[in-house]
C-alpha cells in the first residue's frame, strides 16, 4: 500500500470527483439535510455532517481506501435517515452515534475515524451550532424591530 503522501497527489489531479461521485451517490439525503430548519441542525445533524466529510478527506488524504467510501458512505445515509425519521432518538454525541455507524458498516467504517477524536467532533458541531445561533440573530436584526402596535 503507498504511503498517504504518494496517493494524495493523484487524488487531486482528477480523482477527487470521481471520488465523491462514487461516496455520495448513495446519499440521497444530502439535499434534505441541506434544506432543513435551524431547528433540526442539532448536534445529530452535525455528527452526520462531520462523517460525511470524514469519508471524503480520508479518501482524499490515502487514510481510507476509496473502495469502502461508497459502503461507508450507505452505512452513515442509513443511520442519518434513522435519526430523521418521525419521533426516532438523535444521538448527540459520538459514543452515542457511532455504534449505529457501525452497526450498519461493520468494522471497516472505523477506518473514516482516522487521525480524528470525538473531542475534535464535539468541539466542531458546537461552533456550527453557535455559527448557526448567531446568522439567525443577525437575520432578525437586519430585518429590522417589529412594529408590535401592528399585531
Amino acid at each position: 500500500m503507498k504511503r498517504p503522501s504518494e496517493t494524495a497527489p493523484a487524488f487531486r489531479q482528477g480523482m477527487t470527483g470521481v471520488l465523491l461521485a462514487g461516496a455520495f451517490a448513495c446519499l440521497p439525503g444530502i439535499a434534505t439535510a441541506q434544506t432543513q430548519q435551524a431547528a433540526e441542525r442539532d448536534e445529530f445533524f452535525w455528527l452526520g455532517e462531520i462523517n460525511k466529510a470524514s469519508i471524503v478527506i480520508s479518501s482524499e488524504e490515502g487514510l481510507l481506501d476509496t473502495e469502502l467510501a461508497p459502503a461507508n458512505g450507505k452505512a452513515l445515509d442509513a443511520v442519518i435517515a434513522n435519526g430523521n425519521a418521525p419521533d426516532a432518538e438523535r444521538p448527540g454525541t459520538v459514543i452515542t452515534f457511532e455504534p449505529l455507524l457501525f452497526e450498519r458498516g461493520g468494522v471497516e467504517v472505523t477506518l473514516i475515524h482516522a487521525g480524528r477524536s470525538s473531542q475534535d467532533m464535539h468541539a466542531t458541531y458546537r461552533a456550527a451550532m453557535l455559527r448557526d445561533g448567531m446568522l439567525n440573530l443577525a437575520r432578525q436584526l437586519i430585518a429590522g424591530p417589529v412594529d408590535r402596535r401592528r399585531t
